[in-house]
């Protein structure tokens, strides 16, 4: 999973996978058929016409939860799904366990002011799969995951002001 840092004004993409692929698509899925070094390169073209490249090696690999999977698949996905504002709220220190998760997922919370927070959880092609009203106990609010498949999500943490934080997890049973 990758999310470029800043993507506002990008009017073209090519991303060069080191496999003899491309794709001209920011956002996009890549699947290797093989685990090994890839020398990765996205070129972008930003609105005043500028262009720039960067490379970089990856050691792509299958994590012991898809060892009998023959490929393996890279996504690039925003840093927060469209129509989310993720900013960061000073009053409060938010952090969950245990990452990977496999049943449940524990919200810990150092709030100073809010305490009405909800939780949306959501997939890496940006389709939220989870979305609930907190309810802590000594600070803690436990969040049942156990219907949802192994992968790698994304939690925000939503105020009453319709503030954000955002932070990634995996879900992984064996």
């Amino acid at each position: 999973l990758a999310s470029p840092n800043y993507y506002g004004n990008v009017t073209n993409a090519l991303w060069a996978w080191g496999d003899g692929s491309t794709s001209n698509i920011l956002f996009t899925n890549h699947t290797y058929s093989a685990a090994g070094l890839y020398n990765i390169c996205l070129t972008v073209t930003v609105s005043c016409a500028n262009s720039s490249s960067t490379c970089s090696g990856y050691n792509i690999y299958r994590s012991p939860v898809n060892i009998d999977m023959s490929m393996v698949t890279v996504s690039v996905v925003p840093k927060a799904p469209v129509g989310l504002k993720t900013n960061t709220l000073d009053d409060i220190n938010f952090s969950f366990y245990p990452n990977p998760a496999n049943e449940m997922l524990n919200i810990e919370l150092e709030m100073k002011f809010e305490t009405n927070m909800k939780i949306q959880i959501i997939d890496v092609i940006g389709q939220t799969v989870k979305e609930e009203q907190l309810i802590f106990k000594n600070k803690t609010a436990p969040i049942k995951i156990d219907d949802l498949p192994n992968g790698v999500y994304l939690l925000n943490l939503k105020g009453i002001n319709s503030q954000t934080i955002s932070k990634r997890f995996i879900i992984s049973r064996n």
